[in-house]
């Protein structure tokens, strides 16, 4: 069991010259009391994978005030993370396979498309669900354990 503002306050601590570099506000909205059973490298995995693209995103995009929200929520009967950004969002033509094994949208600049595949992999061996959709400035990515 690991507490999720700790797990993401050290994600913040690991990424921060690469935010700074980057020029990207990563906003972390979480009760300090939020926990999960989920091993933490495993989910640290996940958001510095989700990360990784979103700054991708946002240089391919050229965004200007690059920012990432985490809003962590939970309820009797699950966690909710809701993972936003800024950066353009998925073309609609590869959103419903982000997940697959080899999808890339980054194929140009040496994406292998495993990033993604892994982040189903890891909510998966959890019974959890992820999934994605654009917003007006860019995606949104729902993880449910």
């Amino acid at each position: 069991v690991c507490n999720l503002l700790n797990i993401f306050e050290s994600i913040s601590i690991l990424l921060k010259d690469d935010l700074i570099e980057n020029k990207i506000k990563l906003d972390i909205i979480c009760s300090k009391d939020i926990e999960l059973k989920i091993n933490q490298n495993e989910l640290k995995h996940i958001f510095i994978s989700l990360i990784s693209n979103s700054k991708d995103a946002f240089n391919i995009n050229k965004t200007e005030n690059r920012l990432i929200t985490i809003e962590i929520m939970k309820n009797d009967q699950s966690v909710s993370i809701i993972y936003q950004d800024n950066g353009g969002g998925i073309p609609e033509d590869i959103i419903d396979k982000i997940f697959d094994f080899n999808v890339s949208t980054k194929k140009e600049q040496g994406g292998t498309g495993i990033g993604l595949y892994m982040v189903k992999m890891i909510v998966d061996k959890y019974n959890g669900k992820v999934d994605v959709k654009n917003t007006d400035h860019g995606s949104c990515f729902r993880l449910s354990f």
